[in-house]
Parts: structure tokens; sequence; C-alpha cells
């Protein structure tokens, strides 16, 4: 993923979704919550990304964010916005 892409997603309070599908139906579609992945992936493991020549950076998809059976967990995403603006 383009690194000024990522570094977009980190202006903004609403949640940034990126999305992963295969035109074969039967593999999930996978998702990543690109701010919390800044956060918690990219600042802690690559301290430097933002710094560093390149410009493309490699997003690993968990296993575990699916859409399929993830109604209340992307609900909770989409209200964390909500949480967020709330509280300030």
């Amino acid at each position: 993923m383009k690194k000024q892409t990522l570094l977009y997603a980190e202006l903004f309070p609403e949640p940034f979704l990126l999305v992963h599908t295969s035109i074969d139906q039967a593999v999930p579609v996978f998702y990543v919550w690109l701010q919390k992945y800044i956060s918690h992936v990219l600042d802690r493991d690559r301290p430097g990304w933002r710094d560093e020549p390149n410009d493309t950076i490699s997003i690993q998809f968990p296993a575990t964010n699916t859409f399929e059976g993830a109604e209340e967990k992307l609900i909770s995403i989409s209200k964390s916005n909500v949480l967020l603006t709330e509280s300030l």
C-alpha cells in the first residue's frame, strides 16, 4: 500500500478500512482498520516507517479479521468516531 495513503488515513478520526477480497467467492473477505494497524503494528514493529525511503508498506491481514460473523465488531469500529468526538 502507498505510504502516502497510510499517512492520509492518520489525519482522520473516522475509521479507514482496507478490504482484501478475491474473485474466488470461497475465500473470505479480510479487512484491516488502518489507523489501528498503524498504531498497533507499524509504530511498534517499525517505528521509523514514516521516514523510510520506500513508497510502499506491506499490510498483513489478520486471519481473524473477516467480514463473516463480524457484524458487532464492525459496528463497534464504526461507532469509534462517535466516542472519540464525544470525548473531545
